[in-house]
């Protein structure tokens, strides 16, 4: 079991700069051939030392990837559930740099709500559902460090996370930031999606080219 969430901290410590910097590689594909890779030893890792062997490695892979990231690209904060339609695929390829706090260890070996409330204090008082507090004090963690904006995820008619939208509101309108909320259901398709994300990421580099 330890092997286990050891295992689990290093997957998603990868796909943190995983989704930091594959938008920026030189040669398209680069990145996920070191990830198909990375994933191969993971499942072929049977002890904790073999997880971290695989770790090192995997993170060697990504670092020796060539890139050209910006001193300033869009950066975009994505909240609440798992990417729906290949959002991330979609975001990276328009050139964002991605960060997601919501992951199996931030949810499920570090997760403290009392913590999560009091970060967020001004925009929640109460427990409102599974990972409603997660998903405002990350909003409110992504306008502090200067994201040029924030996509919220939920499946149709989600009830606490529509909750969270009104504190979600406050902290786009007190901080500035844009918040771009995305649900989905069975109808939900690729194309109404594509013109929304790329409605949103035009006017996050518009404005970003405007405050040069």
């Amino acid at each position: 079991m330890l092997a286990t969430f050891k295992m689990v901290e290093c997957l998603d410590e990868a796909n943190d700069y995983y989704l930091a910097n594959a938008a920026f590689e030189d040669n398209p594909g680069d990145f996920e051939h070191a990830r198909q890779a990375y994933f191969a030893d993971m499942c072929n890792a049977a002890c904790e030392k073999d997880i971290v062997a695989a770790q090192i490695a995997g993170l060697e892979r990504f670092r020796a990837i060539p890139c050209h990231k910006p001193d300033n690209p869009v950066r975009v904060g994505l909240v609440d559930e798992s990417s729906n339609l290949g959002v991330e695929k979609k975001l990276l390829g328009m050139g964002v740099d991605l960060h997601r706090m919501l992951n199996i260890t931030n949810r499920n070996l570090r997760y403290n709500e009392k913590n999560l409330r009091a970060s967020a204090s001004d925009y929640i008082t109460y427990d409102i559902g599974p990972t409603s507090s997660m998903t405002i004090a990350a909003t409110l963690k992504y306008a502090q460090e200067g994201f040029d904006g924030v996509i919220h995820m939920k499946s149709s008619g989600c009830t606490p996370e529509i909750d969270s939208m009104p504190a979600l509101q406050h902290i786009s309108r007190d901080m500035y930031m844009p918040v771009l909320y995305l649900s989905y259901d069975s109808q939900t398709s690729d194309t109404g999606l594509d013109t929304r994300l790329e409605a949103f990421y035009d006017m996050l580099a518009m404005k970003k080219e405007e405050q040069r």
